[in-house]
């Protein structure tokens, strides 16, 4: 364990690096390493490394950091342990490599050398790293999947600075300290600061399992290497309740306990009364280790059913392992308190529970400890994992009817707050969907209730930023079972922002390395399956499973927790803040950190209306934002884009207006081919209103090159000059062409490159119009797409359309994926409605893309298979060639075919169907495979792109290749078994719920426009 520092100015014309502020940051952060100290810069001063090292493994001078391989071409520095780097060293030795040092840190250098940053993926550990290479000029800074080392990064656009603390960053006086409004709100809410966020505005920590690599004179790229979400959405393919997947959890745990003793000093133990540090106890016995283990008591829980120390006395005996008790009193916090809150680095309303007990291992001479930190999240330990479920599906009727919630908090809020903790007032406004009823149960503060201590526009601004519900309910996207949804919630919030934080500074201030072998991305992996079944694993299981005769008090024991009496003894003292609970010692934080911030002047007496000082934004002039999109209509994918951007715009409070180029076969007035440029206004646009939205209709120059039909006209340039923000929400780049070309920053929503949207409309084409397009409209309209990937900020549909945009783009396409949601209210499963052997489609039958022949095709194999089947096709009529299929193969009784229909009529129609049937050639997504989902209906698929996403084989539907028996064979599966059909079904609606929720993409999208803003570059 150690403390890091990286410099890098990656601007060719930013300052060179200060080898003084590199030192500073270093030497603050000197409790993480007093075993040695390091530094290192290129000859060029771009780049610096800094080190302080907390020896553990070949403790010698050899390990000394920054460590450079024997090319000089690599130099590191590396704060963490990586457990499996004996096995990584002997792989690399049996291809060639010597070493020099029996480091973990020489084995990155090298495994690095061979796989770049893609050998993180081969990591079981826990880290934070910066390597430069200087061959390629260029800065990786990584972190572990879970979290547990942090990195913290400040970029400004010219140089990035890098430290495992926050308050080392500052110390080296090039990073401005600015408060962040949503790292204090964030604070406020939570009791910890949320990442990505920090106290300051210029200071984010990198993401878990995710690495940025910053080289000379380009910005950074970041790529998600290994995350713990992953691992768990991984472990669902095959279907749950496979028995097989229940994994031999105590070789999992042991195998994992071993990896953490690895070490070359020795290694100690926090044992409490609760079943996870007993289970670790008895692991490192049946590994062989000779570990100390420590207990921390308190004074005031000496003699209560809350003092943990004689049932850790005994575990100690009962397993022949060295113990030591420690008690803490209130003059103990009262003597340390200042130092506690200086080591923070982050504020926390826990940690003080971790720093006694760390101090009191390394006053014992430890540097290592192992802690029981994780077991609770990995086998449903806290009653989150059955009231939060619980909760949301009984609460979930109120999410219709927001207006209620809140009214119902208001008139609440003053009795909660004398019965309980106020924030319980919000239970109708928060607890109907999973990730608010989840903030309900760990919030600390709710938004509401800030400004009675905090100035109402600082908590309108960090609640904003924050996206909190949005963010919680992305998650848990694409988990099906309410255990690994509820895994992932503790895991990537109070785990990883609390609990893992405070491991970190409060072991680091006492020179004191926490291992957490529950915390272990190996582990995760050979567990997640088990945790998806029906019956997941519990704690007891798992405590048997270490320990098969563990006695029956001991499972049955009320768990007490590892927690100081903070409350009490910050009553003790006599503050302002006597709060209940941790309320009162959050504001005693809150408070010690407000000179430091500056906030001072921002702070506010309470006010009697506390319950209605709800953080909405103020009275301000609507925003208009300018939507560039097709031409309307009430079906199609693309409409659906705009009529969801014009929604989220609406309920932001903002003032959607629509334009889109009409096409001269439409209109040849607007937009007049170049046989026909006399006949009118050419660029001219019309003002019309589509479902009470202002919208314009707009021409174009030209209009056969594709590239110049959103050119920025005169009118379309009114257009921009009057919009504060722009977005456009369209099938390719092409509409947002005239935000690029009047260099206005935007958001760029895309379902699919311009070529991929056009393929199969080409074949009609005649040969010199072919010709014409491969000499000169192809090579402008992709350069066209390139330049707006560059300059805009991309919400591809789908990951598939990230990767076909990245293609075109010649390099990866950062930013969130942006998928149409689905009302989940409108489109619900009524079993009552299903017509048996109904084949589904819904989209556009006469686009040859959409392959209507083949669905035909399967329609004829299901019958031919004695199949009592028929088809319904949505979106009418069909084009002549499948006409004359139908007919030929005696299918006219058979197929119904439904014209375009209102959105109000379409979900009767597809809750009808008994399986929906998706036989394109390509998909960038397909809404209406998605809405068949929520309705319960599983689908058959063709590998079309994006539906593959969340068709998943087994799971929700079946995917095929693009053939007739295939299909078919995969359709008579679901129609002969009504188990198998009910099963795909409800886990195709509950993947729509997680994945595919409003709330989510509400969040992603106004969050984009939010950051886009009016600004011009």
């Amino acid at each position: 364990m150690c403390g890091i520092v990286a410099i890098h100015a990656y601007d060719p014309d930013a300052p060179r690096v200060d080898r003084e502020e590199a030192l500073r940051i270093r030497e603050a952060m000197a409790a993480r390493g007093p075993d040695g100290h390091g530094y290192w810069e290129s000859d060029r001063r771009d780049v610096a490394l800094g080190h302080r090292r907390l020896a553990i493994l070949d403790p010698s001078d050899r390990g000394a950091q920054p460590m450079r391989d024997p090319t000089g071409r690599f130099t590191i520095v590396f704060n963490g342990e990586i457990y499996n780097f004996k096995a990584l060293r002997a792989e690399l030795e049996s291809r060639g490599h010597v070493f020099r040092t029996g480091t973990d840190t020489e084995v990155l250098l090298a495994l690095y050398a061979e796989h770049g940053p893609d050998m993180l993926g081969r990591l079981r550990g826990m880290y934070a790293l910066a390597l430069w290479d200087e061959a390629e000029r260029s800065l990786a800074l990584a972190r572990d999947p879970y979290g547990i080392k942090p990195l913290y990064l400040a970029d400004d656009g010219q140089t990035v600075r890098a430290a495992s603390q926050v308050r080392g960053l500052l110390a080296g006086r090039g990073v401005e300290a600015v408060p962040d409004p949503a790292g204090v709100v964030g604070f406020c809410v939570w009791g910890h600061v949320p990442e990505p966020f920090t106290l300051h505005r210029g200071i984010r920590a990198l993401a878990p399992g995710e690495v940025a690599i910053y080289r000379q004179g380009t910005g950074p790229r970041r790529a998600r290497v290994a995350h713990l979400v992953d691992a768990l959405v991984a472990s669902q393919r095959g279907g749950l309740g496979d028995e097989a997947k229940r994994a031999p959890m105590r070789e999992a745990l042991l195998d994992s306990v071993r990896h953490h003793l690895e070490s070359d000093v020795p290694v100690g133990l926090f044992l409490s009364a609760g079943l996870d540090s007993r289970a670790i106890a008895r692991l490192c016995r049946d590994a062989g280790a000779d570990v100390l283990s420590v207990t921390l008591g308190f004074s005031e829980h000496e003699g209560t059913p809350m003092d943990e120390v004689p049932v850790a006395r005994q575990v100690a005996s009962s397993l022949g392992i060295r113990h030591e008790a420690v008690r803490v009193t209130r003059s103990d916090f009262d003597d340390d308190l200042d130092a506690i809150l200086a080591a923070m680095d982050q504020p926390s309303i826990d940690g003080v529970n971790t720093w006694f007990v760390s101090r009191a291992a390394a006053s014992l001479g430890l540097k290592v400890a192992l802690s029981g930190l994780g077991g609770d999240e990995l086998f449903g330990g806290y009653p989150s994992f059955y009231e939060v479920p619980r909760t949301a599906r009984a609460l979930s009727p109120f999410t219709a009817v927001p207006a209620a919630g809140r009214l119902f908090r208001r008139v609440v809020a003053p009795l909660a707050s004398r019965a309980a903790s106020p924030k319980w007032a919000s239970v109708l406004e928060y607890g109907g969907t999973l990730g608010g009823a989840y903030f309900l149960r760990r919030g600390l503060f709710m938004p509401w209730e800030l400004p009675e201590f905090l100035d109402a526009d600082l908590v309108r601004e960090g609640w904003e930023a924050l996206g909190t519900l949005p963010a919680l309910e992305g998650t848990v996207s694409g988990l099906l079972s309410d255990r690994l949804r509820i895994t992932a919630l503790e895991s990537t919030w109070y785990m990883r922002n609390q609990l893992l934080r405070d491991a970190d500074w409060a072991g680091m201030a006492h020179s004191l390395e926490i291992r957490v072998p529950f915390v272990d991305v190996e582990l995760a992996r050979r567990l997640a399956a088990s945790l998806g079944l029906a019956d997941p694993p519990t704690k007891a299981e798992m405590a048997r499973a270490v320990e098969p005769d563990v006695p029956e008090p001991v499972l049955s024991r009320a768990k007490t927790g590892f927690a100081p009496p903070v409350a009490e003894w910050v009553r003790g003292r006599g503050d302002a803040h006597t709060g209940r609970g941790l309320r009162g010692w959050a504001r005693f934080v809150l408070d010690r950190l407000a000179p430091e911030l500056g906030l001072d002047e921002r702070r506010r007496v309470a006010r009697p209306d506390v319950a209605s000082a709800v953080p909405t934004p103020g009275p301000r002039r609507p925003r208009r934002v300018l939507i560039s999109t097709l031409p309307p209509s009430w079906g199609g994918g693309v409409p659906r884009m705009a009529k969801f951007a014009t929604e989220t715009v609406r309920d932001a409070g903002d003032l959607p207006v629509l334009a889109w180029y009409r096409p001269f076969t439409e209109d040849p007035y607007l937009s007049p081919t170049a046989t026909r440029l006399g006949i009118g206004a050419v660029g001219a646009r019309l003002t019309v209103v589509f479902d009470g939205v202002e919208g314009h209709e707009l021409g174009a120059w030209l209009p056969e090159l594709e590239s110049n039909q959103y050119r920025l006209s005169r009118p379309w340039a009114a257009l921009v000059d009057e919009a504060d923000v722009c977005l456009a929400a369209s099938g390719t780049c092409l509409a947002a062409r005239p935000f690029l070309d009047s260099g206005r920053r935007f958001v760029a929503w895309v379902a699919t490159p311009w070529r991929d949207d056009r393929r199969s409309r080409e074949l009609g084409f005649s040969a010199l119009r072919r010709a014409a397009d491969s000499i000169l409209v192809r090579p402008l309209v992709e350069r066209l797409e390139r330049e707006i990937l560059e300059a805009g900020s991309v919400l591809p549909l789908s990951e598939y359309t990230r990767g076909r945009l990245a293609r075109l783009a010649g390099g990866a396409v950062p930013g969130n994926v942006l998928p149409v949601p689905v009302d989940p209210i409108r489109f619900r499963p009524d079993p009552a409605a299903v017509v048996h052997g109904r084949i589904g489609f819904v989209g556009r039958i006469d686009d040859p893309r959409k392959r209507v022949d083949l669905l035909v095709d399967v329609l004829a194999y299901c019958r031919a298979a004695g199949a009592s089947v028929s088809a319904m096709l949505v979106g009418g009529p069909l084009r002549a060639s499948t006409a004359a299929r139908v007919r030929r193969l005696g299918l006219e009784s058979l197929v119904h075919v439904v014209p375009a229909v209102a959105e109000d009529l379409l979900p009767g129609l597809v809750k009808s169907f008994d399986v929906f049937v998706l036989p394109s050639e390509q998909e960038g997504l397909c809404i209406a495979a998605l809405e068949a989902l929520a309705c319960g209906v599983p689908v058959v698929s063709t590998r079309c792109g994006g539906p593959e996403e969340f068709v998943l084989a087994g799971e929700t539907g079946f995917l095929c290749d693009g053939e007739g028996p295939a299909l078919g064979e995969a359709v008579l599966s679901i129609l002969k078994d009504a188990g198998l059909r009910t099963r795909l079904g409800g886990r195709g609606r509950a993947l729509v719920e997680s994945r595919y929720a409003p709330v989510v993409a509400a969040g992603i999208l106004h969050r984009q426009l939010r950051d886009v803003g009016a600004s011009r570059p």
